[in-house]
């Protein structure tokens, strides 16, 4: 039996490899799609009805949208889908934010009370970076 401590660590372990996959399938899928990115978000939100995955990337100052459309990109998204999941029963958190920049930098942000947190969206006016996120807070 592994005392309380090792326990403690082998979970760290396991919870910061699933964060390296998603980030490195993120960023290998940002890089294989989006040319001349300056920083790209990904928003896992976890619900009791459904979960759901929204991605915009910042290019030009502007923020657009990627949508899966082929095959590849719906595994990737599946699979990043999978790793999050996995990474939420874990961790319990409602919303989680990938962010990453070309220089291989990157950020994962953890909501646990507000579902609504960092909702990504061109509505309104809005600008389709993360509601609330702040890029000069890196």
């Amino acid at each position: 039996m592994l005392a309380p401590l090792q326990e403690s660590e082998r979970v760290m372990q396991q919870e910061a490899e699933l964060v390296l996959e998603a980030v490195t399938e993120f960023m290998r899928y940002i890089r294989l799609y989006v040319r001349d990115w300056e920083e790209a978000y990904l928003r896992f939100t976890v619900s009791e009805e459904s979960s759901g995955i929204a991605v915009t990337y910042l290019a030009g100052h502007e923020a657009h949208f990627v949508d899966s459309d082929d095959e590849h990109e719906i595994e990737v998204m599946s699979l990043l889908s999978n790793c999050l999941a996995e990474l939420q029963r874990k961790l319990g958190f409602k919303v989680a934010l990938l962010i990453v920049r070309p220089s291989n930098d990157f950020k994962v942000l953890y909501e646990h009370r507000d579902s609504s947190r960092w909702e990504i969206t061109k509505l309104d006016g809005r600008s389709g970076i993360p509601e609330g996120y702040l890029r000069r807070s890196w």
